[in-house]
């Protein structure tokens, strides 16, 4: 509580940036969700129940003794209470005697305590509004997140270093692969992390050296005009916002937002118009907008980081959907490249729907236009199809983390570091195992292990384990009882 009522974690510079990074690490696994005795993994319902319960105790302690100030607050739904803001509000009425009671009596600190000189309003109120108010879950934040990274987390260097030579030194405020996890969930989430840093290190590598190649410059009429040429940048001459999709039940964000990009290749030589020519759909491209200072003809300021020099305003990511001819004509795997005639070319994008909703939410408190902003962007990154594939990656394990999936129990407590690592050998196992809908049917079984004999227990037929039987009932599971002699 101390670590965020202090200056150094409000300051703005960006020498305090790791320090504000360190302790949100640290609160974040303060408060992970898990039981803390039993080491299980606990469910948002769980956490939720187990809040509600805390305010219930809290209402009746609060209207046992301070009746007069917290007569409303005993009586308020859980709703209200759960909100920080609120919860600063009503525990503001209380002077310095009655906060260090309150705090006393719910356990929060112990006797010794509060008769010192623990006298900080402040503080007192932040150590029971952090016990008290109702944290995003886990899993929302990642559902709320973008999958692509932007320009504050590209170019910071507390989380993203400079260079893969790092010297650790300072510290990184990164999540480690230790030998021992909470929960699986804590593993897998320990690994998207690391995987979405890693593979913005390789993103920011590729978008400075198209940036230095195309050479952006300040015209005379203070626009930006790029004097280079880049293979894997292009201009963006036109920009346009085409849909914005209906929130989904129980979102902030839109469903989906559809953009259209005009490039054109008529500067490029015919083995890069080619390498254009080869996007398709699912592509991944990164729009930027680049304002720089740096007049036609001037030097750039060396002593400035490279996102200061060249003026990079913002960076946002997009996948392709289709992409059209100056005709109309849809441009796919279909057609040859040979027979495409024309060298302007219309994209048509998917912009990330939760970058959209934060960018909103930031420009409206500017009294800004989020569309204007995304109409800024005035110049298109493509990357090696072979080392662009880190949405797919982070989008299966964010889905992992979303569905209810089981691991095997022999090797469950071995993956999290725990039990004893011999439990997993051969020796060790059962003699009965549940392969879940790793077979489709009984002549996928047999294919797989084709030395090998089978027996069906009595219970189960081959017309259970038929694939299209399987799929009538809506049961995948059906073959679970097989076994392997």
């Amino acid at each position: 509580e101390k670590c965020f009522l202090s200056t150094l974690y409000h300051s703005q510079s960006s020498i305090t940036r790791l320090f504000r990074q360190l302790v949100e690490r640290l609160n974040f696994y303060f408060k992970f969700e898990v039981n803390h005795f039993t080491g299980i993994a606990l469910s948002q319902h769980e956490v939720l129940v187990d809040l509600h319960a805390k305010l219930l105790k809290l209402q009746v302690i609060a209207f046992a003794n301070f009746k007069d100030k917290f007569s409303d607050f005993a009586f308020a739904h859980v709703g209200l209470l759960e909100n920080r803001e609120n919860l600063k509000n009503y525990f503001s009425r209380l002077n310095i005697d009655e906060l260090k009671k309150l705090n006393e009596l719910v356990g929060l600190i112990g006797p010794k305590t509060a008769s010192s000189t623990l006298n900080d309003k402040k503080l007192l109120i932040e150590i029971l509004t952090y016990n008290y108010e109702k944290r995003m879950s886990q899993i929302d934040q990642i559902n709320s997140s973008s999958l692509y990274p932007c320009q504050d987390l590209i170019w910071n260097e507390t989380i993203v270093p400079k260079s893969a030579n790092y010297d650790l030194n300072p510290c990184l405020a990164l999540p480690k692969l230790n030998l021992q996890y909470l929960t699986f969930h804590d593993y897998l989430l320990r690994n998207y992390e690391l995987y979405r840093l890693e593979s913005t290190f390789s993103i920011r590598d590729d978008i400075e050296d198209c940036i230095r190649r195309i050479q952006p410059r300040q015209s005379v009429n203070n626009r930006t005009e790029f004097v280079g040429w880049a293979r894997m940048g292009l201009v963006i001459q036109n920009f346009t916002i085409k849909k914005i999709g209906k929130s989904n039940l129980g979102r902030n964000e839109p469903s989906l937002i559809k953009a259209e990009i005009e490039i054109t290749l008529s500067s490029c030589s015919e083995e890069i118009k080619q390498d254009w020519e080869k996007l398709k759909r699912h592509d991944i491209l990164f729009l930027v907008n680049i304002e720089s200072p740096i007049p036609i003809g001037g030097e750039i300021a060396v002593d400035k980081s490279f996102q200061d020099q060249y003026g990079i305003e913002s960076v946002r990511g997009c996948e392709i959907e289709e992409i059209l001819s100056e005709s109309g004509q849809i441009l796919d795997e279909r057609i040859p490249i040979s027979n495409r005639a024309g060298t302007k070319r219309y994209l048509r994008i998917l912009l990330d729907p939760c970058q959209w909703h934060t960018d909103s939410k930031q420009l409206e408190k500017l009294g800004k236009n989020v569309e204007e902003f995304y109409y800024g962007h005035n110049l298109l990154v493509r990357r090696k199809p072979k080392e662009n594939n880190f949405k797919a990656v982070l989008e299966t394990i964010r889905d992992l983390m979303n569905s209810k999936f089981a691991v095997p129990r022999w090797i469950h407590d071995v993956i999290l570091g725990y039990g004893e690592p011999h439990s997993a050998t051969r020796i060790k196992q059962p003699k009965k195992f549940d392969f879940r809908d790793t077979f489709l049917d009984i002549d996928h079984l047999k294919e797989s292990f084709s030395n090998r004999n089978f027996k069906l227990n009595d219970n189960t037929s081959q017309q259970n384990l038929n694939k299209q039987n399987i799929i009538e009932n809506g049961n995948e599971n059906e073959n679970e009882n097989e076994n392997k002699k």
